[in-house]
């Protein structure tokens, strides 16, 4: 998914694979900015990314999204200076990776702590 790039439309960036025919106006009105519509769009479930007969429990997507949140990370600083948020979930069988563009006045996750699986956060700061 990542090898396949970004594209900037509307002041928000996009896994390019993702995007597909969406129209950023007529989305935003179904997320609440555009911080929503990039963490809707820009949403993975590894698990339909692995490679037959890896593990597929907590522990081992956990590791997994960590990995794949350090190389995402090291995609989007090469792409753009923007800084970016990359928000990972698990539970029993499912691992959910996400990103957005990090903007004053807007925020995807409100409170970490307020989740009942495990989540990641990793902070792709560019000092802007």
């Amino acid at each position: 998914m990542v090898y396949g790039g970004f594209k900037e439309v509307d002041g928000c960036v996009f896994l390019r694979e993702q995007l597909g025919h969406h129209d950023t106006l007529s989305a935003l009105d179904l997320h609440r900015d555009r911080t929503g519509y990039e963490a809707a769009v820009n949403k993975i479930f590894l698990e339909h990314h692995l490679e037959p007969g890896m593990p597929r429990e907590a522990p081992a997507l956990a590791l997994t999204a960590e990995k794949c949140a350090a190389f995402l990370a090291e995609r989007l600083t090469m792409f753009s200076k923007d800084s970016f948020l990359i928000i990972s979930s698990v539970d029993e069988r499912s691992c959910a990776l996400r990103f957005h563009k990090v903007r004053q006045g807007e925020r995807w996750i409100k409170d970490i702590n307020t989740y009942d699986q495990p989540i990641l956060v990793v902070d792709v700061n560019q000092g802007t």
